[in-house]
């Protein structure tokens, strides 16, 4: 008690115990405000829940392994498994890199969404006037174009991490 005491201004038992439970609520609104809310369909109430998890990451620069899978189309799949999500999470990319990748359509598109990794499928380069009107663009690129320009996903990802994805 009378370390309390010492350290809450010596104004006794009653006045620690109010210096104390002032700092505990101060602690639980600053805790309260940083827990995820998550909207789970339009219009629905938000979701607080500590099972609820942010996660971002990136699949590397220079390391991002990108596929030719025809007719100008790439592929990269991202792993996430460092997240721990026990479902499938909601999720925002963007692809970027050293050029052209802002070009391409299908990086903010992930497939094959699950609780460790997704897909993103670069689909080709959309024209545009900016490049109709002389700026040019590569048409298509091949993955290996892509690895040379450093293209790699960045990803936000809020998701589910306890056991049960109903808790």
């Amino acid at each position: 008690s009378s370390g309390i005491n010492a350290e809450y201004g010596g104004k006794g038992d009653e006045g620690a115990l109010k210096k104390l439970e002032e700092e505990v609520g101060d602690l639980r609104s600053i805790v309260e405000s940083n827990i995820v809310r998550v909207l789970l369909g339009s219009g629905a109430e938000a979701e607080t829940h500590q099972c609820y998890r942010i996660c971002a990451g990136d699949s590397g620069k220079g390391k991002t392994i990108w596929e030719d899978k025809g007719r100008g189309k790439l592929r990269t799949i991202v792993d996430m498994s460092g997240c721990g999500f026990t479902a499938p999470p909601i999720i925002t990319t963007a692809v970027t890199g050293d050029g052209y990748q802002d070009l391409f359509i299908g990086q903010s598109a992930p497939f094959s969404l699950k609780k460790d990794s997704f897909t993103i499928n670069m689909l080709g380069f959309a024209s545009t006037q900016f490049h109709r009107g002389g700026c040019g663009g590569p048409g298509t690129l091949s993955a290996k174009q892509a690895m040379e320009r450093n293209w790699h996903v960045k990803y936000v990802a809020v998701g589910h991490t306890c056991s049960d994805p109903e808790s």
